[in-house]
């Protein structure tokens, strides 16, 4: 039976074999660099951070006197550390060690298994192969890049972000020991709990110790990280702002529907987005300033889109008044949701007769009450006001919102060239015969959401 595990895993390897991490987790900041929030593929596993290729010293001596100290003198499997493992393990009756090297543990972490006597010949086999095919070097960066830090965190990169807010290079003795302790135990070494952080500590002085005798730190090196160690405390997770939690989702929905946005292995974790927290706080507190008194009126809530008019950047994206509010149904996205899109179709329409008509400035149009026929039948407009102007200027035409004049411009585009116009804009999601809507178009039959109703200006500016 072991003979066939062995073959069979040796056979795997001969097909060829590859490395694989999942997609790294993504941190997303705002305009100045503050957190927003974090993203993964699997929200159980964050982390994967591309390790860099030359491992900062602090970190490399730290795991390997951890983990492998004769990592560079074996081809995968320690021998050395396998008969000291069987010898401790009939000593004691039980299994105290497992001599698994930094390749078997990459092996097992690839295809992960139960403990059993075969999995683990299946693992050294793997480990071998590993090393043979792609050197030391690659193996030991991969292990960095998968192995478990604790707290649902992968990888050391990320973990030094996690705990220490740091980057690898910046790295204390202490800090690199105690982030070489985790992999052993992640689930153990929890440390945001007291004895997790109290058996992760006892571990991290194992690893100074070793660092210690074994010459990669000296005296003073050593007695200051014994003395840092007690005083290390995790920071404490960021969390994502109250306020930007639908901009949040509408992110995550992007990613969802963009799968080779996360196939990026080299690519740096950390996205800068557009958003501006102080701005975004802003927004939040005026609507909800404004909410109470639109309530008072019948409204259930709303929704705000800031965008820079030269970049067209979101800069603050807000979905509702309060996300928690469920009375109000506050976790719906209201500002992707389509509602009727009353004059701001306007300045699309006088524009199109400006570009189709040759329409100026100076075009007069009539805003009387009188009757326009269309396709889909007969339509009598009104004013907001319900008061007429006569003969008017384009451009006051526009100026003041009149909806007749509005409707002759339409009809003298045509509903469906218009129609076509707004689907060309991303104002339109699901095409329908234009004629369902005909003049209605120009004031508010047509149904837009507020996301796209932004974009869409933003060409128009």
């Amino acid at each position: 039976m072991i003979l066939i595990a062995v073959a069979s895993t040796w056979q795997g390897l001969r097909v060829g074999m590859t490395l694989e991490a999942p997609a790294p987790t993504l941190l997303f900041e705002d305009v100045r660099g503050r957190y927003l929030a974090e993203i993964s593929q699997d929200e159980r596993r964050n982390g994967y951070w591309p390790v860099p290729e030359e491992i900062p010293p602090k970190v490399l001596a730290a795991t390997l006197a951890a983990e492998d100290a004769r990592y560079y003198e074996h081809g995968g499997v320690d021998a050395r550390a396998v008969l000291r493992a069987l010898y401790q393990n009939v000593s004691n009756r039980r299994i105290v060690s497992g001599a698994s090297t930094i390749a078997m543990q990459v092996a097992r972490i690839e295809r992960p298994g139960r403990r059993s006597l075969v999995n683990k010949l299946s693992e050294a086999v793997v480990a071998g192969g590993l090393v043979r095919k792609y050197g030391h070097d690659i193996v030991l960066r991969h292990y960095l890049l998968i192995a478990p830090y604790g707290n649902q965190n992968y990888g050391i990169v990320y973990a030094a972000r996690r705990y220490f807010a740091k980057p690898l290079a910046d790295l204390t003795w202490a800090e690199a020991a105690l982030l070489a302790a985790l992999p052993k135990l992640p689930g153990r070494m929890n440390l945001y709990k007291f004895d997790g952080w109290h058996a992760a500590t006892q571990r991290a002085r194992y690893v100074l110790d070793r660092l210690w005798q074994l010459d990669v730190i000296d005296d003073r090196e050593y007695t200051e990280a014994i003395m840092l160690l007690p005083q290390l405390r995790p920071s404490v997770k960021e969390t994502r702002p109250p306020a930007c939690l639908h901009a949040i989702l509408q992110i995550r929905e992007y990613l969802e529907s963009h799968p080779a946005a996360w196939n990026q292995p080299t690519r740096r974790p950390i996205v800068r987005t557009s958003i501006d927290l102080d701005l975004q706080d802003e927004v939040s507190s005026m609507a909800w300033e404004m909410m109470q008194g639109f309530r008072r009126d019948g409204a259930g809530n709303l929704a705000v889109i800031v965008a820079e008019r030269a970049s067209g950047n979101i800069v603050a994206y807000l979905g509702s008044e309060d996300y928690y509010d469920k009375e109000n149904k506050g976790a719906i996205d209201y500002a992707d949701v389509p509602r009727s899109s009353g004059s701001t179709l306007k300045p699309f329409i006088y524009g199109l007769g400006m570009q189709v008509k040759g329409y100026t400035a100076a075009t007069l149009l009539t805003d009387t009450g009188l009757a326009l026929d269309a396709h889909a039948g007969a339509y009598t407009f009104k004013n907001y006001d319900e008061s007429f102007q006569g003969p008017i200027l384009y451009r006051n035409a526009l100026g003041n919102s009149r909806n007749i004049p509005a409707a002759q411009v339409l009809q003298a585009v045509g509903i469906d060239v218009a129609y076509r116009h707004f689907c060309d804009l991303g104002l339109i999601r699901v095409r329908e015969n234009p004629a369902r809507y005909g003049l209605g178009m120009s004031i508010g039959g047509l149904y837009v959401t507020l996301a796209d109703l932004v974009r869409a200006y933003g060409i128009l500016a």
